[in-house]
This record gives structure tokens, C-alpha cells and sequence, in this order.
């Protein structure tokens, strides 16, 4: 666990390191040569980034159980101008993978609002696929002690169900701020994924490629 999470501080902080460079040869192009051709995702007026950090999952039944890890994600996104909104509203898309012992994954597809300059909302509808047993603890026939029966009835109880995959609609909601510390730009967000057996509240940093 512990290889695990240093793991993943290193990978945050190369990230932090390298969109500080990329910040930086921008501010550098746009003092020096004007007509150089910069080959980026916005030339098409798509944009492509990273959101990497922790999640926390609480289920809302008995078939899951609570847990937490770290999430890695990636997202596309491409602005809608209009009359009405400006270059406020945008479409997204993205899918997610929750690194914890049974495997979530999840895709979605929504809309992105700009509140402010640096705030933005995002709601997505999206499908979750979850491959986990059903750990229900419940204890139905255990009120017969006496005969074979309900000797046979609690071993087939106590066989640990073969884990599946399943899926479920989710509504993702998220909100992102872009904090300036010094020449190193931040773009952490808060999101939760809720869906009929558990929600996913997470926290990370959104990297642009």
C-alpha cells in the first residue's frame, strides 16, 4: 500500500512539474517568435487532460462494501459557442478507473458550464461497471440449528460468491477551480458519482495534455 501511494505522489508531482514547463514554453512562444506553428489539441477546438487523485466509496446496500483508492482519469472536452451562452458551455466526455480491490470503471458524457473565469460545473450522465461478489450478510436460516438441513444450508451460505461484472446508470457531478501559485497553475476538482448501490466522492488535479 505503502509502494502503492508513493507511486502515485510521484506521478503527481512529474505531472505538476511538466504542465509548469508547458506553461512556461507557452509564456516563452508568445514573447518570441509569433508565427511559430504550435501543433495542439485546441487547433481543432478539442481539449484533452488528466484528472488523477483519491476516491472514497460508501456503498448504499448489502451487495458492496465501503472502500477507497486512487482514481486516474481522462476527459475531452470542446467548447459550444452561442449567442446565449458565449464560450461558457461546453461539451465533455471522459472515463475513470477506481484502483481499489474490486475494479470500478465508469464512461460519461455531459456538459461542462463555466460560472466564472476559473470556476466550472460539470454534470454528466454516466455507466459504471462494477465486478464484485454479493457481500450480504444476511442470515436468513439460521433460526433451525438442530438437523443436517440447516448444517448443509449454512455451508452453502458460507461459499464466497464468484465475483461478476455489473453495470448501473451513475450521475457524475463535478466542480473544478484553477488556483495560481506563483508560475505553477492548479486545476483541483471535487466530484461525486452516485448511483442505485453506492456513491464515489472524489478528489483530484486536472492536468491538460
Amino acid at each position: 500500500m505503502k509502494r502503492k501511494s508513493l507511486t502515485f505522489i510521484l506521478l503527481l508531482s512529474t505531472l505538476s512539474m511538466l504542465q509548469n514547463y508547458t506553461s512556461a514554453s507557452d509564456i516563452g512562444h508568445a514573447h518570441g517568435n509569433t508565427h511559430t506553428d504550435t501543433h495542439t489539441h485546441e487547433d481543432n477546438g478539442f481539449m484533452v487532460g488528466l484528472n488523477l487523485g483519491y476516491a472514497s466509496i460508501e456503498a448504499k446496500d448489502t451487495h458492496m462494501q465501503d472502500d477507497s483508492g486512487e482514481y486516474l482519469g481522462i476527459h475531452i472536452m470542446k467548447h459550444l459557442e452561442s449567442e446565449r451562452y458565449g464560450d461558457k458551455l461546453a461539451w465533455a466526455a471522459g472515463a475513470h478507473k477506481i484502483f481499489t480491490k474490486e475494479p470500478h470503471l465508469s464512461a460519461m458524457i455531459g456538459l461542462m458550464y463555466s460560472l466564472t473565469e476559473d470556476l466550472t460545473l460539470s454534470v454528466m450522465p454516466s455507466v459504471m461497471w462494477m465486478k464484485h461478489a454479493n457481500h450480504s450478510e444476511s442470515m436468513g436460516g439460521m433460526g433451525g440449528m438442530g438437523g443436517m438441513g440447516s448444517m448443509g444450508s449454512m455451508g452453502s451460505m458460507m461459499t464466497p460468491e464468484k465475483a461478476q461484472w455489473q453495470s448501473e446508470y451513475a450521475t457524475h457531478i463535478e466542480i473544478s477551480y484553477k488556483v495560481q501559485i506563483k508560475d505553477l497553475l492548479l486545476n483541483p476538482s471535487i466530484s461525486c458519482m452516485t448511483s442505485s448501490s453506492h456513491a464515489s466522492f472524489m478528489f483530484g488535479l486536472n492536468f491538460k495534455l
